[in-house]
């Protein structure tokens, strides 16, 4: 892992480690948040699924129903 992530108790978002896997969101309203090597996915309080990071494999492709 080049980074992790944590859902704080406000709903917001803090990453710590190399800054490689793309800029992330510092608002609230996320409940739960998923760490790859160079990307991240989290899911906001709307249910909607977001992704950032490195997208070179196809891992930002959120699925959508």
């Amino acid at each position: 892992m080049r980074h992790t992530c944590g859902v704080r108790s406000d709903g917001a978002i803090e990453c710590w480690g190399r800054e490689d896997a793309g800029t992330f969101p510092t608002d609230g309203g996320w409940v739960e948040d998923s760490v790859g090597e160079r990307h991240t996915c989290a899911i906001a309080e709307s249910g909607e699924a977001v992704c950032w990071g490195d997208d070179d494999l196809g891992h930002l492709s959120v699925p959508r129903a």
